[in-house]
């Protein structure tokens, strides 16, 4: 079945009953509006990737994965890798129970789903950044640049290093002079 024609049967009478209208359609994607909150319900075709999110604070777009599902709603339906079908019909399960407070625009389930995945979003940017320290990092100990060396490694922080970067510390601290 078409997904937005999958979205309207399922979805549309749980949406309808809290007061939701359809914003928004194109093919693969229905933007729902509330006075409170706006709700997105998407399938990317080519990916196979399906998603859920919500339109918060200043207009901004936050996803809403199992993860979220699982720690603010303590709600264990499947939607991340699942075809439309289930993705559609596990929905209509969390709207209809757990997800009650998401439809009414319960400012602290929002409040808490904007703070997930703020944080998550920052903790994804720390890890790639130091990421690219750490090959950075390689890249100039294989030169024996140790100075550049050390300055990569202190952008990332001693205590966030494996051992084998601590030896090499070390190492080029001796061979720098500092």
């Amino acid at each position: 079945m078409e997904f937005n024609r999958l979205v309207i049967d399922v979805l549309l009478p749980i949406f309808t009953k809290n007061h939701f209208h359809i914003e928004d359609q194109f093919e693969n994607h229905i933007k729902l509006k509330s006075e409170k909150v706006e709700i997105i319900i998407s399938h990317n075709g080519l990916d196979q990737v399906n998603s859920l999110s919500i339109v918060a604070a200043k207009g901004f777009s936050y996803p809403i994965d199992e993860e979220v599902l699982r720690l603010i709603f303590q709600c264990d339906v499947k939607i991340d890798n699942v075809v439309p079908e289930v993705f559609v019909k596990n929905l209509s399960l969390f709207f209809e129970d757990k997800g009650k407070p998401l439809l009414e625009g319960d400012a602290l389930v929002l409040e808490l789903i904007v703070k997930h995945v703020d944080k998550a979003n920052k903790e994804y940017t720390t890890t790639l950044i130091n990421s690219q320290n750490l090959t950075a990092a390689d890249r100039a100990w294989e030169d024996t640049d140790y100075r550049n060396f050390i300055k990569y490694i202190d952008t990332v922080g001693l205590l966030n290093i494996p051992s084998s970067y601590q030896l090499k510390y070390r190492i080029a601290k001796k061979k720098s002079g500092t």
